[in-house]
């Protein structure tokens, strides 16, 4: 079993200001302009088993690459970030 931990100390999780829109990720500092969030996550093969087996997480899915043949399923705050 791997333990996942979210170590960027950028961010926050906290309720949005936005009338129904829940929980967001947010900045505790500026970020500039080329600074990346690192997504932490598991990647599955599109169409696989694992794929199927997950689809309680598609809302929070996304494509790994241009061709869409790995899907992440972000943990952590990818998991959180609009997208």
């Amino acid at each position: 079993m791997i333990t996942i931990e979210e170590n960027d100390d950028r961010f926050y999780i906290s309720e949005s200001t936005i009338p129904n829109a829940g929980r967001g990720l947010f900045a505790k500092k500026p970020i500039s302009k080329g600074d990346c969030l690192e997504i932490i996550g598991v990647a599955v093969k599109a169409g696989s088993i694992a794929n199927t087996c997950t689809e309680y997480a598609n809302k929070y899915k996304f494509a790994a690459n241009a061709k869409r043949r790995k899907i992440v399923i972000p943990m952590g705050y990818g998991g959180v970030v609009n997208h």
